[in-house]
């Protein structure tokens, strides 16, 4: 479907923005790049200059809920 992310979450209409970047932000999750460090992704505030929502994070600390259409949380 045209415009529209077919995933086994069911359907979401394409909002113009990465899923889950609006959740990592409610959230205040945020990293920066460093290739010095291990890992490349290092955590920091929103207002760090380099600063971009931790999708990494949402994934392991969070869940898809389908009823919401959003992520939340894990118990």
């Amino acid at each position: 479907m045209f415009g529209r992310q077919s995933h086994d979450c069911g359907d979401q209409a394409w909002s113009g923005e990465w899923p889950g970047k609006a959740e990592c932000r409610e959230l205040g999750w945020y990293v920066y790049g460093d290739p010095s460090v291990e890992g490349y992704w290092v955590r920091c505030d929103p207002d760090h200059p380099q600063a971009t929502e931790d999708l990494n994070r949402l994934v392991t600390d969070a869940e898809w809920n389908p009823d919401l259409q959003r992520w939340q949380l894990r118990p």
